[in-house]
């Protein structure tokens, strides 16, 4: 089996409520050359069964038999991964279907960047939409906000596993 042109990280704790709506927006994308690592952080719900109950070989399920949290459980899933990309997704996030394919079109496209992400919709548990939030796209702009904060929305983002593996992964402060 080739390797996958995008690792997908999916920490899971305790997630049954949404993760099949999650897992559903990941599989239906129109770019198909992924793996979607799933990491099940000893979750004590339905979500091992929920997760188990899809037949794709795409997806790679790792179980974490004592609790390690969000971030160290986002580090193993980057270490296992197979892909020079790398998205990020939450167990309550979904994905737009062409998600995957634009973004992997503009880092394929340009190899001097690093990290890639988009604007977001935040819904409410009945997937009405809230707020819209938007990102600057002007390189100046982004500058300027990243001065004061950090404005990429971390479920939105794809960016090259070897720079975060230079940084050190994910910092566990």
């Amino acid at each position: 089996m080739n390797k996958p042109k995008i690792s997908i990280i999916l920490p899971v704790y305790n997630g049954e409520k949404y993760i099949a709506l999650t897992i559903n927006s990941i599989l239906n994308q129109t770019f198909k050359d992924f793996e979607l690592i799933i990491i099940n952080d000893a979750s004590s719900d339905q979500s091992k069964k929920i997760v188990l109950s899809y037949e794709d070989n795409r997806i790679v399920y790792i179980e974490n038999y004592e609790n390690i949290g969000q971030v160290g459980s986002i580090n193993k899933g980057i270490e296992l991964s197979n892909a020079s990309l790398i998205a990020r997704v939450d167990q309550d996030d979904t994905f737009a279907k062409d998600k995957l394919e634009i973004q992997f079109n503009f880092l394929n496209h340009n190899p001097d960047i690093a990290v890639v992400g988009s604007w977001a919709h935040v819904i409410n548990p009945d997937g009405h939409l809230i707020r819209k939030l938007s990102i600057p796209h002007e390189n100046n702009q982004m500058i300027n906000v990243l001065l004061n904060s950090n404005p990429l929305f971390h479920p939105s983002v794809i960016f090259r596993k070897e720079v975060v593996l230079k940084m050190g992964l994910y910092s566990k402060k």
